[in-house]
């Protein structure tokens, strides 16, 4: 039997999926923990509306995205700030899977991705950017939100687009996927040198073919797109050999999986599992590759206008 066919057996036993209180504990106390809880055993449709009323709460405007693919009925939350020539964009789905409460895949990352929001517009918002946050539906079910928005927006303002997975586990960085437009990308350099800013520790890692995330949507359209994973520093050599040799019969042994992947997609991705200071650490890493993008683009608009009073 195949790997991907005991995988969600063992994490069966793992014990039932818990749901989390309702809406009220966040508005008491809307902090990105208690988003997480708040997320975490509800079905999709209900997190959907949960981001939605969060989003209100925290007075950040918000637009959607209705849409049919593939026999389901789906909406994409998005969300913008800056009026930049060029868009920046970071992904956080909000479904989850199926036998999962989805706390760290992918709750942690919604609330990384709305506070990193709240921390880009009180730095005031950026100059050459604009800044989207796309919460996208489906992600789990063959990425229908994602392609949906790739097929249906032009590209073209594009410098990149990151998405967040995973992020609630940990104190390091993992930018993966780098490959094809990613290399040597304004995206993936404005990460590694945001870490270093934020005293992070981060790696890189080229293509992953088992795992996936919305960025490939836009990976394939030709765009620098790249997966963001937050993950134990101690565990990296674990994970790099998770990821290069999925197939591995040890790893059917959760005991022996990379951390964050002893939970993934199983009854065990509970709220209690995700740290606070993990989705801080993703929102800082955030809001400073923001600034750094920004910096650099106003720079490069610069030597163009001054090349052009040249030509003059």
């Amino acid at each position: 039997m195949a790997l991907a066919a005991l995988g969600p057996m063992i994490a069966a036993c793992d014990g039932a999926i818990e749901r989390g209180p309702g809406f009220e504990h966040y508005s008491d106390d809307p902090s990105p923990r208690r988003l997480v809880e708040v997320l975490s055993g509800k079905a999709n449709d209900e997190r959907r509306e949960i981001l939605k009323r969060a989003l209100a709460a925290r007075a950040i405007a918000f637009t959607t995205e209705p849409y049919q693919a593939a026999g389901r009925a789906g909406e994409n939350v998005i969300v913008e700030i800056g009026a930049g020539t060029h868009v920046l964009a970071f992904a956080a789905h909000f479904d989850r899977a199926p036998n999962s409460p989805g706390a760290n895949d992918n709750a942690s990352c919604v609330a990384a991705a709305m506070a990193a929001y709240e921390r880009i517009r009180n730095d005031g918002a950026p100059v050459n950017l604009s800044v989207r946050f796309l919460f996208f539906d489906h992600e789990e079910t063959s990425r229908l939100g994602s392609k949906h928005y790739a097929r249906n927006h032009d590209l073209g303002r594009f410098v990149g687009i990151a998405s967040l997975e995973l992020c609630g586990i940990g104190d390091a960085l993992g930018v993966w996927d780098v490959r094809g437009p990613a290399e040597n990308s304004l995206l993936v350099d404005a990460f590694a040198v945001a870490a270093d800013a934020e005293d992070v520790y981060h790696g890189t890692h080229g293509a992953v073919p088992r795992y996936s995330s919305d960025h490939r949507s836009f990976a394939d359209a030709g765009l620098p797109a790249v997966g963001i994973t937050v993950l134990p520093q101690k565990d990296e050599a674990v994970l790099r050999d998770y990821v290069d040799h999925p197939n591995r019969w040890r790893w059917l042994i959760p005991w022996f999986r990379p951390i964050i992947f002893r939970t993934y997609h199983g009854p065990g991705d509970r709220a209690r599992t995700v740290d606070p200071a993990a989705i801080d650490m993703v929102a800082r890493v955030v809001r400073r590759v923001v600034a750094i993008a920004d910096e650099r683009l106003t720079e490069r608009s610069r030597r163009a206008e001054t090349r052009s009073c040249r030509v003059c």
